[in-house]
């Protein structure tokens, strides 16, 4: 059975937001509408307290994902926003002040499609961190470490754009969408192999960015396919799985296996054995599947063709299989089978 190393901390660190996600979705439906009903529901099913987990509603409205805690030294509350949520927003203010105009709140609200509290929050984290200032109190701007992130991830933006184009076949709009869901993930040698992958086919280097999208949750977010993936993976051999199996597979407390447990039996995608056994539903097994083989299809491509080492090639997949739209990874995947062809071909021509 493959070994995924970086799945550990994966899930040690995206099980609670896959548990909100799932316990809560209603109460996350429409930005800032539930925050206190979401922030009650959370604390009864996670057993955080009713700050913590209020906190954590309120933040994770509009499609950024914030921590907030009240339990370190003296009381006072830290914040946290993740760097995807964190590179979206500096990216869009990047492009929006291209053209020298000022940027407000309201013009990354337009653009990322959500709400304004939600903006005014996320500003305000990125002030805190130096990113960004606010000009005349309304005004945002990118301090120079503001724009190093941002450019950095534009620029993979632009890469990853045509790399999705030219190899998966997808539109412009479409390869836009999945760029700005896998520029997060990926690692710098991927990125270089890439660059490298389009000098050799002759690509022209993409000219320009002019959109910028926050991921959108899915019905099963990561660590939710993450959880019946390794499951499956265990489960191969005819092995039983069961919770206690899983937690020491993957460094997570029982605790936080027996609640993703029953969000997966609640989607209908996991049974409980008469032994506690942890069994895939038909649904379930089908999905974990499908999440495996993009995980062989992305870590040959990474690694034949991009001259990935196989490490690095294994953890990227990991993040990649998740992010990328089904239409990019077939056009990927039949483009990796055709250079697969051509290779064995001329293999045997030499021969």
């Amino acid at each position: 059975m493959p070994e995924f190393p970086a799945m550990k901390m994966r899930l040690r660190r995206q099980a609670r937001p896959f548990l909100i996600h799932e316990l809560c979705k209603d109460n996350f439906g429409r930005a800032g509408r539930f925050f206190m009903a979401a922030g009650k529901c959370i604390s009864k099913c996670l057993t955080l307290s009713r700050e913590t987990a209020y906190h954590y509603s309120l933040m994770h409205s509009g499609g950024m994902s914030v921590w907030h805690s009240a339990e370190n030294q003296g009381g006072a509350v830290a914040t946290y926003i993740d760097s995807e949520s964190e590179e979206n927003y500096l990216e869009t203010i990047l492009l929006l002040s291209g053209s020298g105009s000022f940027v407000r709140g309201i013009d990354i609200a337009r653009k990322l499609k959500v709400s304004r509290p939600s903006v005014s929050r996320a500003v305000g984290l990125l002030r805190d961190k130096g990113l960004v200032t606010l000009e005349k109190g309304s005004f945002i701007s990118l301090t120079e470490d503001g724009k190093k992130v941002a450019r950095k991830v534009a620029a993979y933006h632009r890469l990853l754009r045509s790399f999705l184009v030219y190899a998966a076949g997808i539109s412009p709009e479409q390869a836009d969408i999945d760029a700005c869901r896998v520029e997060h993930v990926v690692s710098a040698s991927t990125v270089k192999g890439i660059r490298n992958f389009l000098k050799r086919e002759n690509v022209p280097a993409d000219s320009g960015i002019d959109s910028s999208h926050l991921p959108e949750i899915g019905e099963l977010n990561e660590s939710g396919e993450n959880y019946i993936e390794h499951i499956y993976m265990m489960s191969r051999d005819g092995k039983r799985v069961r919770s206690t199996d899983l937690a020491q597979a993957l460094g997570v407390s029982r605790a936080s296996i027996s609640r993703a447990m029953d969000v997966l039996t609640n989607l209908g995608l996991l049974n409980r054995g008469e032994k506690g056994d942890l069994i895939l539903t038909p649904a379930g097994e089908e999905k974990a599947r499908s999440i495996y083989a993009r995980h062989v299809v992305l870590t040959g491509f990474l690694e034949q063709l991009l001259g990935v080492s196989q490490k690095i090639a294994e953890r990227d997949a990991c993040r990649m299989e998740h992010m990328l739209s089904e239409a990019a990874f077939n056009g990927l995947r039949d483009f990796w089978e055709k250079k697969q062809g051509e290779s064995s071909a001329g293999n045997a021509a030499g021969r």
